[in-house]
This record gives C-alpha cells, structure tokens and sequence, in this order.
C-alpha cells in the first residue's frame, strides 16, 4: 500500500529539539523537565508510569500560540517510542518528550513550551512567535509481554482471513456472488461479509484496518497479520490507494468486506512491488476503528 510512514517523521522532528535547552529561570511557576524545558500539565492521573522496556503511545500537536500547525492525528499515524534506561545527564539531552514520559501515566496530558530563539532555524508558521508549543497525550504504555500476547492475539485469525480470502475469490471468478456483490460508479466492487454498527468515517479522519491483499491469481502480496497489528491513516488524503478511500468511506466500524479494486483505482499501469502492471487487487479488510487516534 502507498502508506506514508509518519511515526519516524514525527520522532525526528521532536528530535530536532533536542538542541533548545532553556534556563528555566524565566519558568518559576512552571515545572520544569530535565533539560530545562518548562511545562504545564492539564490533566494527571497519578496511575503508573510507563518502566524501561515499556512502550508508549502518544499523541502531539505543534501549537502556534492558539493555532495548531501540525499534528501526529492530522499525519495519520500514532507516535511511539520504547522507553529507555537513562541517567539524569542522558535524560537532560534526550529529545521533549522522552524528558517528561516519567512524569506520565495513560491519558495525562501536558503542554512542553519551547523558546524558538533556542532552535537553529524556525519552523513554518513560527516566524513571529516566541514559542513553540508541543501539547502531549499519552494514550497507552504497553510492555512487551502486552504487544506480544496482542500481536500472537491478532496474528491467530490469519488462517480464517486467508480461508475467507480464497472462498470469496472463487465465487468472485465463477460469478456466483449474486446480490451480495455490490458496485460503484468508478468500478469498485464490494461484498459486506459483516456490517459493523459504526460511523462510516468522514475525510480526513484516521482509521484503522486490517487487510489481506491478494492478485486476482489469488497470490498474497501484502497484509497487516505478518506485522501484528492493523494500520493507521487519515482517510481520503490520498495516502492510500484510491480504492481504499473510496471503499473504506462505504463502510461502517467495525465492518467485514472484501473489495475488489479495478487497477485504474489501484497502482494502475506503473504497478508497485510485487502488484503487476494494470492489475486489479482483491482486499478482506476490517475496518477496525474511526478516529481512534483523535483523542
């Protein structure tokens, strides 16, 4: 799939902070993180920290004073990072975030004030501004035993995806789906396995899904089981292929369906990878969640 990774974009540039180190003598008030940025949490909920070797999921928006200019929801992908052992000198030069994680418990929320004469060059839409502020919720710490048991979890319905895969797509070739084959203008094709009881998710909205991808030879070339967990990305951004966005759009949470995508909704005649030039793809997706990244 045409995926834009944004987790490694967005861990670099709060990386590229790594530098700005303020005083904090302007910051009395405030709290203040290991390497001297002042912060002010919103929302504590005294449950446990995160421990080295855990994970963590977050999300971060870059605020101009009360405008967001960027933010890991709007990329489509949540951030994450494992937590690291660190002496309080490493702590002080690692990047924002990791300075105040310690101080974090799931759904906690803080805002991280950075003086942007201390960066090297201002980001656009930062030229006039004192500050960048970066406002900070952790959504999940997982450790490692957790992301196994749910991966090896996710990982054990592969043999009925595939069993689905391979029924759907003989019926598909002998035309014997009938009314459950349902079509659009554009030529994409669908069959609703299980409709959820969901919203059907708007543009610009992250979803989450699951997908087996196969050839019309009914050849796998790609699907979220070998990774052990679904994928995230905003909808119909054109992050995707125009299939997904349009198919996905179809479809209610927690809906079952196969799609059948024609190749001009596809990679078309460039293909991609292992996908052939001008050939149609067949998907089982499961849309698993709408805007879950949102909060």
């Amino acid at each position: 799939m045409n995926f834009q990774i944004s987790t490694s974009i967005l861990l670099l540039l709060i990386a590229g902070l790594l530098a700005c180190q303020q005083d904090g003598s302007s910051a009395s008030e405030a709290q203040v993180t290991p390497g001297g940025y002042a912060y002010e949490v919103h929302l504590s909920n005294d449950g446990p920290k995160a421990q080295t070797g855990d994970w963590v999921y977050f999300n971060v928006y870059w605020r101009n004073d009360d405008t967001i200019q960027m933010s890991s929801v709007d990329r489509g992908q949540q951030p994450f990072f494992q937590v690291r052992s660190l002496d309080s000198a490493m702590l002080a030069k690692a990047n924002p975030v990791e300075q105040v994680v310690p101080v974090m418990s799931e759904g906690d929320s803080l805002t991280i004030t950075i003086p942007l004469d201390t960066l090297p060059s201002r980001p656009p839409g930062f030229e006039q501004s004192e500050n960048l502020y970066m406002d900070i919720k952790l959504v999940d710490i997982k450790s490692n035993a957790e992301l196994e048991a749910e991966k090896q979890a996710y990982m054990a319905d592969l043999p009925e995806v595939e069993a689905t895969v391979t029924e759907i797509l003989a019926k598909f070739k002998a035309g014997n789906l009938g009314g459950e084959l349902q079509s659009t203008e554009s030529g994409l094709e669908y069959v609703i396995h299980e409709e959820g009881s969901g919203p059907k998710p708007r543009p610009g909205q992250t979803v989450s899904v699951s997908y087996y991808g196969v050839l019309p030879s009914g050849e796998m070339f790609d699907n979220s089981y070998k990774a052990g967990r679904p994928i995230q990305f905003p909808l119909g951004v054109g992050q995707v292929i125009r299939g997904w966005d349009e198919g996905l759009a179809l479809l209610p949470e927690g809906t079952e369906a196969t799609l059948f995508i024609p190749a001009e909704l596809g990679y078309g005649a460039q293909g991609r990878g292992s996908i052939p030039a001008n050939s149609d793809l067949i998907f089982h997706v499961v849309l698993e969640d709408v805007g879950g990244t949102n909060q």
